[in-house]
């Protein structure tokens, strides 16, 4: 069970990105995979981060490998987000909880200190505490049905939209999710958020179905429409062989 529940955890996390974008300004420094504000994140970092992952991968699940490509780009996205809701949170005197790592270990099947768990558990605790106290959006017309038919071509015919617009409009952390997502859009803008073409955009599910497939309903995308090149599965600090 642990492996497919790690399994489903990597796949989510990383194919729920999109697009990319590139870095810009003095930010664009050799070596740099993305920044948030002057928190730079550099390619070195990012491939000690997935050294470790592969290796706990060898140890505890054998049997599952994921490219050197997609770790990499799930690794520098989940860092730009935790970093810029980590910002966030400072701005707005926003308390963060602990992290609960020994509970993400558990689920995700690998040891509390690996980054798969810790970068998780941290987006998770970031998430809920800013969704706290995000600033109620009510949605559009256009958001209700982007969310309906997002979930009908997922999962199925679900009724015909004006049986279903109530139960939508009725989701309790609609509202909350809207708000945080405007939030979040525009505190990006103002740190300013740059992330390599190589590694594409962030994505952090601020509302989302449950069961399977989990259809994300609202989101955050720091990045730039879909169609930037995709990932080498070559580590950037080492040459190519």
């Amino acid at each position: 069970m642990q492996r497919v529940r790690l399994r489903r955890f990597v796949l989510f996390a990383i194919f729920s990105v999109v697009a990319a974008v590139g870095l810009a300004g003095c930010q664009a420094q050799p070596g740099t995979a993305a920044y948030v504000g002057s928190t730079r994140i550099t390619d070195t970092q990012v491939d000690q981060t997935v050294a470790k992952i592969q290796s706990d991968l060898a140890k505890y699940h054998p049997e599952t490998t994921f490219g050197i490509g997609d770790l990499r780009t799930y690794v520098v996205q989940r860092l730009v987000i935790n970093e810029l809701s980590r910002q966030y949170a400072t701005e707005k005197n926003i308390s963060l909880p602990t992290p609960d790592y020994q509970s993400a270990s558990s689920q995700i099947g690998l040891p509390a200190d690996d980054p798969l768990v810790t970068l998780s558990a941290d987006e998770d605790g970031y998430r809920k505490a800013l969704l706290a106290k995000a600033t109620p959006q009510q949605p559009t017309e256009d958001e209700i049905k982007g969310i309906y038919d997002k979930v009908t071509a997922s999962v199925g015919n679900l009724g015909d939209y004006a049986t279903v617009r109530p139960q939508i409009v009725a989701l309790p952390t609609l509202a909350p999710a809207l708000g945080l997502k405007s939030e979040l859009t525009d505190a990006a803008k103002r740190y300013g958020v740059g992330i390599s073409p190589r590694y594409g955009a962030a994505d952090l599910p601020l509302l989302q179905t449950t069961g399977d497939p989990q259809v994300e309903l609202v989101g955050v995308t720091i990045g730039a429409p879909a169609g930037s090149p995709a990932v080498s599965d070559l580590p950037t600090s080492a040459p190519a062989g």
